[in-house]
């Protein structure tokens, strides 16, 4: 005898036992399935702008806007995808939305805002596609919620690039100035040319401070979702059902004692 008639023997033999070991995992896990609370999905997809769109003299620069792309690179992925990484924004989220509440966490007192934001980063997910875009995926109980929190975590992300690129700026904008203000107040007198490059600069860095450039284009924008993500029922039924099956046959080949034929 073979070893697939083998197995085929054992198992008609022991079925009742494969049947229960098979078909009671597999009623268990739907019924925890259908039991479990339901979370919706709702997702966002970015691509990063230029960086090199930040260079002061767009404004001014006729060529400036022909020479530039508006679309970016892997770098400026990489830097929008650490925004979105980045504890402040979920901790700008767990205020927003008062997730604390949400998440019925007032129990925990001081740690509750810091409990939050960690549910937060479990129920979301942030990565980068082989096509070049950066996804955020948000689940939760409310699908209108886990929209907004989508796109709210890329509106951080804004955020975030303007802060930074006007904090820079501004810093820029302040030295130029001092130095104009004590090059006219000090000995030494100004041309009337090399004050108008200063002028031009310092209106230059003070128009790039006032108009950031946008750090991500939406591709798509989230929307609630009609369906439950998790948990995923068939799913579950059916890896189940496999493990289940293959545990009870491993079990059966190990436990009883194989056919014996004479010759």
């Amino acid at each position: 005898m073979g070893l697939l008639d083998e197995i085929f023997f054992r198992c008609r033999k022991h079925l009742r036992f494969l049947l229960l070991c098979t078909l009671l995992p597999t009623l268990l896990a739907g019924m925890l399935s259908l039991l479990l609370p339901k979370y919706y999905l709702s997702q966002t997809s970015v691509l990063p702008v230029n960086s090199r769109l930040s260079d002061k003299a767009r404004f001014t620069g006729e060529e400036i806007a022909e020479l530039y792309s508006a679309f970016g690179n892997g770098d400026d992925l990489d830097r929008i995808f650490a925004a979105a990484q980045s504890a402040d924004v979920y901790r700008k989220l767990t205020d927003s939305f008062r997730l604390v509440d949400h998440y019925r966490l007032q129990a925990k007192g001081k740690a509750a805002p810091e409990l939050a934001a960690k549910a937060l980063r479990k129920r979301s997910e942030i990565h980068k596609s082989e096509y070049g875009e950066m996804q955020v995926r948000v689940w939760d109980r409310d699908p209108l919620l886990a929209a907004s929190m989508a796109n709210a975590i890329v509106a951080e992300v804004e955020r975030i690039h303007h802060e930074l690129y006007r904090s820079f700026y501004a810093g820029s904008l302040a030295s130029l100035e001092r130095e104009r203000a004590l090059r006219v107040t000090g000995s030494d007198s100004l041309s009337e040319a090399t004050d108008e490059l200063y002028l031009k600069n310092i209106a230059d860095f003070s128009m790039a401070m006032n108009h950031p450039p946008p750090a991500v284009m939406v591709i798509e924008q989230a929307v609630p979702a009609v369906k439950a993500d998790r948990p995923k029922l068939w799913l579950n039924l059916a890896a189940t059902f496999l493990v289940s099956c293959f545990a009870a046959v491993a079990a059966i080949l190990l436990f009883t004692k194989p056919l014996t034929t004479g010759t």
